[in-house]
């Protein structure tokens, strides 16, 4: 294999680098240069630097032998280009990460400091910003998911007690009946919690696999399988995330007064849908396509099926459009993926890292347009 191609294939070493931390962060491990010590030259250095791989340039730089003919000229695009741009953009995503978590926009001030970290040389200060950050967004969702469940439960549990019948209908059949579907409602919702909790914790969010496990509990008391899941959770539950009762605290509610009122789906067919496919109106595909699940309609699980087919086909697509360096086509097409299949986190992680690629090369190319 050819440098140029080892080089044509690095963004995806790095998009393979990406870290997990609760949703994702954002944040990319540089490649270890010295593990391809052939590619450490002046040209390299050169096209990683214009592909918006500002770090992995200057790595490659600091690693080169200082006996090859093109060492003096690799330094001096590290001290006039490289230095400067790594400064400037440190100093960019810091102020706007700072302004994001003054305002109150946590994930975003979070992304801001994860791409703050790759352009710092002492990034673990950074990185824990970042940590903290999602953190706190995580105990807000949680507080906010338990505060929401118990309230539903205690509503849901207080229905039977509604058809609880007087002495005079004590025989009743009708009443009998519609109190015994209250009951069978609340085993499904806690057999459903349970399945909620299940892929929380696959998903890496124990946290919210304990609420939803709490709720399971409080339905159906007692569940073996589900009180050994929620030892489970707990164990698993970072240790920056606190199980005592929220606090009540504000909440500040985004408007959706002018939002539109969303529509009743309807759908006919199975055709219907295949034809949105055909049209490659996706989403709208994939909004029919559970609602046409919901109503148990024919054909609807092979639909799903290949609009997850889909979903894969678009990823591979935005892979290899990385691995000709044409990010903005990744980005487009990673959205796509993530339209059909938002619950997948692989999708999701990849459009993020394409997203932030995209902004730091417009940003890079904007900062050296100035400079001439």
């Amino acid at each position: 294999m050819s440098p140029f191609r080892l080089l044509a294939i690095a963004p995806l070493l790095l998009l393979a680098a990406c870290a997990s931390t609760g949703g994702g962060s954002g944040h990319i491990e540089r490649a270890n240069p010295s593990s391809f010590g052939f590619l450490n030259s002046y040209k390299n250095a050169l096209h990683d630097f214009e592909q918006g791989r500002l770090m992995e340039a200057r790595a490659k730089i600091m690693a080169m032998d200082r006996t090859r003919p093109d060492y003096k000229a690799a330094r001096r695009l590290l001290v006039r280009r490289i230095e400067p741009a790594r400064r400037k953009m440190l100093q960019f995503y810091l102020d706007r990460a700072r302004a994001r978590e003054k305002a109150g926009k946590w994930r975003l001030a979070a992304r801001d400091f994860g791409q703050a970290a790759y352009f710092s040389i002492k990034p673990k200060r950074w990185l824990r910003r970042q940590h903290l950050l999602e953190m706190k967004i995580r105990q807000l969702r949680f507080d906010l998911l338990r505060r929401t469940l118990q309230s539903e439960d205690r509503q849901l549990l207080g229905r039977p007690r509604a058809f609880t019948p007087p002495r005079e209908l004590a025989d009743d059949r009708l009443l009998s009946e519609w109190r015994q579907e209250r009951w069978d409602a609340i085993e499904e919702r806690a057999q459903r919690n349970y399945s909620h909790a299940a892929r929380m914790l696959r998903t890496g969010f124990p946290e919210l696999a304990l609420a939803y496990l709490h709720s399971a509990l409080r339905l159906s008391p007692g569940d073996g399988p589900t009180m050994r899941m929620l030892e489970e959770a707990k164990k698993r539950l970072p240790k920056e995330i606190s199980l005592a009762p929220p606090r009540k605290r504000p909440h500040h509610h985004v408007n959706s007064r002018n939002a539109a009122p969303r529509r009743k789906i309807r759908v006919q067919s199975a055709r219907e849908i295949r034809r949105l496919m055909a049209d490659r109106q996706w989403a709208k595909a994939r909004r029919y396509a559970l609602a046409w699940k919901q109503r148990h309609g024919e054909d609807a699980d092979a639909i799903l099926a290949a609009l997850a087919k889909q979903a894969r086909r678009f990823s591979e697509m935005g892979r290899q459009a990385v691995r000709e360096e044409r990010l903005d086509r990744a980005v487009a097409l990673w959205k796509k993926a993530v339209t059909l299949a938002p619950e997948n986190e692989e999708y999701r992680k990849a459009l993020e890292w394409a997203q932030q690629m995209q902004e730091r090369l417009k940003l890079l190319r904007a900062r050296s347009d100035k400079g001439r």
